[in-house]
């Protein structure tokens, strides 16, 4: 009912940090887990649009997620301990097979959101706090301009949302404060809406949204801008529109009766 109603799907262990469609086996749904406490996290697998799931990677922290339509590969952005004779290994990991087998792509120190650009073939761009991408399938990357450079021990800056508008020819990105677009492939970056005040999640609407609490952003297939927060809702911008509705709206609890 395009968000209106959620239903929850068991089976996934840890924090979920990303979903993901697979586009070459229909019914395929990709999730991310981040270690939690003694949840271990992985990749897990489900081939029937979320009714049951199998764990591929276990027993480590995965972040991002993304398809590489053009080569038919999955990448991830994996940080897995020693283990059995294993060395840790920290980085971009690629399947070619739909997740059935895994090899280590290139090493990276961060965890990474990852996202796929449609726009260029083989394209993947990284948000860590730093945005990097990829033009080999996540072989080798280059870092881009960041909207909000990173500081010595600084960690309240960087990006860590992204996300390819195609119908626009431009890149959004989350980042501290602000949501920034970016015309020329992240060179520059200018704000999309303007920070502001924190407000109360009762009295929030997109102009007063206190982006710090913006954890992604998604486009649906109307063109409509989404934005998901962590406690307060699922956000919506019409495409011409600079004052979306919360589409989630939270319930209200009953008075107990005493």
């Amino acid at each position: 009912d395009a968000g209106m109603s959620w239903q929850l799907l068991e089976g996934v262990h840890g924090d979920v940090g990303a979903f993901l469609l697979d586009p070459g086996r229909p019914g395929t749904v990709v999730a991310t887990a981040i270690v939690s406490g003694m949840t271990p996290g992985g990749l897990f697998f489900s081939h029937d649009e979320g009714a049951t799931w199998q764990q591929q990677i276990r027993n480590g922290t995965v972040a991002g997620i993304a398809a590489d339509p053009v080569r038919g590969a999955l990448l991830a952005s994996v940080r897995l301990p020693a283990d059995g004779g294993l060395q840790a290994f920290s980085g971009i990991m690629r399947s070619t097979d739909h997740g059935d087998t895994w090899v280590q792509a290139s090493i990276t120190a961060e965890l990474a959101m990852l996202v796929a650009d449609p726009r260029v073939p083989g394209r993947v761009w990284a948000a860590s706090g730093r945005i990097q991408h990829s033009d080999d399938g996540g072989t080798s990357w280059r870092e881009t301009a960041s909207p909000t450079p990173c500081g010595p021990g600084s960690n309240l800056c960087g990006t860590f949302s992204l996300l390819v508008d195609v119908a626009n020819d431009r890149l959004l990105a989350v980042a501290f404060t602000w949501i920034y677009e970016s015309l020329d492939d992240g060179s520059t970056w200018q704000p999309l809406a303007p920070a502001v005040p924190f407000m109360s999640p009762q009295g929030a609407r997109w102009p007063d949204l206190h982006l710090t609490s913006v954890l992604a952003l998604g486009i649906d297939a109307t063109g409509r801008l989404l934005a998901g927060t962590g406690g307060r809702g699922l956000f919506v911008l019409e495409p011409e529109v600079r004052a979306p509705r919360r589409r989630v709206k939270r319930r209200r609890r009953r008075p107990c009766r005493s």
